[in-house]
């Protein structure tokens, strides 16, 4: 595969008459990776050849050529200059069509691959053209061919020949172009002419004078200054000493006290018949808008934030637009409880504390858990039984967990996580159970080796119609009970 990319710029030949026709012609093109990045200052091989007939015809020159690119990943070779064993001007371009493969090595070696073949066109058979020395045109002199004219201003020149001085080309009756087309311009009241005189008009206003010093002018007033326009910087005329300062004035009330600056002051009637006149014992009105509580006539007050979060609904308030954070300000949760709780203590570390003070038949406390909807609805709840909890005696002062559905499931996530059995109070903790996480039960162990291992401890059976019951190899199951004498012996029963 390919992993850079050739672009043809161009094919020239170095030609300047037939009697130095060099038997060389420039090739020039631009490297780049597969990536279509050029390929700066880098040495690059290639292998040239020259085909006749046709694309795959006969090769009858081959040459190659290292040269390094350029900045902008240019290179530039002479077909007929390179490393060769061939000869270049036996080449006989007029007796058929020729052809020209590119073959490429960007890393510089001999590696080459092809690019392409494409017909030579019109360019390398202008080294044929030196064939024509020896035709009968009159003469076998290339110096009598075609040439090139050259203009500078009015100067106009054939090469290996004379120049003439060329007339005007305006229809102007002279040679002389001193005389021709000027430019006007014009400066304030000045007008000149390229190449020519400056001369002063008159005022373009109808005011029976060429004076552009008394024409309309424009007032301004800033501050106490009053400036009119003039041609140059304006005139400006100090008008304080004129002012007395009596135009701006500011009123004031106190009380019912109302006063203007720099002048006297009034007592306003009481807008209210209270038989006072007293305006800070009337009837103000309170209005709540969002956060902001205010009194008519009087401040307003803006209330904490969370009175604008939660809602109320009769005695109860909620918040519906997102978590409720306490103890954390980016809470993460709906309701995210966080603490620094102290080690040491037990009540510290209840972070929800609830409270039924209630002693009647049913006075227990729970936590309640609802998951689903409709027929996929689901619930259970935590609760905590009085000592004085009739409902259910057997529970009284017990912690619960109950289901109102299909069960309770304890769940070790973990792979390998376990289940505890404790009892014990806060400084002596006792297993009684465990269940693994390969689903063996410890009874006194906490490694249990079979799915029941009572470790420091007795299976007791008092009902002497029981046992354990076993299964034969043969799938018969078996009761195994104890006789007065101690003996075992073994009944068939139906297998559970």
């Amino acid at each position: 595969m390919k992993n850079f990319g050739l672009f043809l710029i161009s094919i020239l030949i170095g030609l300047t008459s037939f009697a130095q026709i060099p038997h060389v012609f420039k090739y020039q093109a631009v490297i780049r990776d597969a990536n279509g990045d050029i390929l700066t200052n880098q040495l690059v091989s290639f292998e040239i050849s020259i085909l006749k007939s046709d694309v795959t015809g006969s090769i009858v020159y081959t040459e190659t050529h290292t040269s390094e690119t350029n900045k902008f990943g240019l290179v530039t070779l002479e077909i007929g200059n390179g490393k060769t064993s061939d000869d270049f001007t036996a080449i006989d371009w007029g007796s058929d069509i020729y052809f020209i493969k590119i073959a490429v090595d960007p890393t510089g070696g001999t590696s080459y691959e092809h690019m392409g073949t494409t017909q030579l066109l019109s360019v390398p058979y202008a080294l044929h053209a030196k064939t024509v020395e020896n035709i009968d045109d009159a003469d076998a002199d290339p110096e009598n061919e075609i040439q090139d004219l050259v203009i500078d201003d009015h100067s106009l020149s054939i090469t290996k020949g004379s120049t003439v001085t060329l007339p005007d080309n305006v229809d102007d009756a002279d040679a002389d172009p001193q005389n021709e087309i000027q430019d006007i311009s014009i400066d304030g009241h000045m007008l000149s002419i390229s190449g020519g005189s400056t001369l002063q008009i008159p005022d373009s206003a109808n005011d029976a004078d060429a004076d552009p010093q008394n024409e309309i002018q424009v007032l301004s007033l800033e501050d106490d200054i009053l400036k009119l326009t003039s041609n140059g910087a304006p005139y400006e005329i100090n008008l304080s000493s004129y002012m007395d300062n009596t135009d701006n004035q500011v009123l004031s009330i106190d009380n019912h006290d109302l006063t203007i600056e720099r002048g006297n002051t009034i007592t306003l009637p009481d807008e209210v018949n209270d038989a006072d006149a007293n305006p800070g014992n009337e009837i103000q009105s309170l209005c709540l808008s969002n956060d902001t509580l205010s009194i008519s006539k009087s401040n307003f007050v803006t209330l904490p934030y969370w009175g604008t979060l939660w809602a109320k609904n009769g005695s109860k308030i909620y918040y519906n637009n997102g978590n409720v954070g306490i103890g954390t300000s980016e809470p993460g949760y709906l309701l995210d409880i966080q603490g620094d709780a102290d080690l040491t203590s037990i009540t510290p570390r209840q972070f929800v504390y609830l409270h039924n003070r209630n002693n009647s038949m049913h006075s227990n406390v729970g936590v309640h858990f609802r998951s689903g909807t409709g027929p996929n609805e689901a619930a259970g709840s935590v609760g905590v039984a009085a000592f004085s909890y009739k409902a259910l005696p057997s529970l009284e002062g017990f912690t619960y967990l109950y289901s109102n559905y299909s069960g309770v499931a304890l769940r070790a996530i973990r792979s390998d996580g376990i289940i505890k059995f404790i009892t014990g109070g806060s400084d002596i903790v006792n297993e009684r159970m465990r269940i693994d996480y390969k689903g063996n039960v410890g009874i006194g162990t906490s490694v249990p080796k079979s799915k029941l291992e009572i470790a420091d401890g007795d299976i007791y059976i008092s009902n002497i119609n029981k046992g354990i019951i076993m299964k034969s190899p043969d799938g018969q199951c078996w009761r195994i009970t104890v006789e007065n004498d101690g003996s075992l012996s073994s009944s068939m029963i139906p297998c559970p």
